[in-house]
């Protein structure tokens, strides 16, 4: 598929991303382990590293992909301890520092959560692994639509994460600061 956008459509294959959600976001885990020579960075909202994949990214030959993780703390299908340990993990597959630095986003929105971000510094390169954790959210996206709460939980306002993840995108690719 990559091949064909390509050659249809010219596209730079420094800045090749995958994004999703839930299983979306388990499966542009997944890719970022496979195609680990055409992805420059992931991100997984709601959804962590399945096991069956960290032996296929286990392989230290290749260029890394920088992964960004959006979990919240009341996700019901989603395990927060398991996102934060596929943060975790997914850092040392990058050889990065494994002591995470944690800061607080600001608190804008009266909507029953709080939103901070963990990253691991001292990657090689411009690679990176970061999780943004949202203290009281479900299974959502971040200031996303509505979604019915008694089934998938609260949805930060705290937080845009379109932002964030162009941000993260733009690092990825260029090894820029935030804009």
């Amino acid at each position: 598929m990559i091949t064909d956008l390509n050659v249809n459509y010219a596209i730079d294959e420094e800045r090749i991303f995958a994004v999703g959600f839930s299983n979306g976001g388990s499966l542009v885990l997944s890719l970022g382990c496979e195609l680990r020579e055409t992805i420059t960075a992931v991100v997984a909202v709601g959804a962590r590293l399945r096991n069956r994949h960290v032996a296929t990214c286990q392989t230290t030959d290749v260029q890394p992909v920088s992964a960004m993780f959006v979990n919240g703390t009341a996700d019901r299908f989603v395990s927060w301890e398991g996102t934060r340990e596929s943060t975790r993990r997914w850092a040392d597959l990058l050889h990065c520092e494994l002591v995470a630095v944690i800061d607080t986003l600001p608190d804008i929105a009266d909507d029953g959560t709080r939103v901070w971000r963990e990253r691991y510094d001292h990657c090689p390169g411009t690679s990176e692994a970061v999780l943004y954790g949202i203290e009281g959210a479900g299974h959502t996206w971040p200031n996303g639509g509505y979604q019915p709460r008694m089934y998938f939980g609260r949805t930060t306002r705290d937080f845009d994460s379109g932002v964030a993840i162009s941000n993260f995108l733009r690092r990825a690719s260029k090894g820029e600061d935030e804009v």
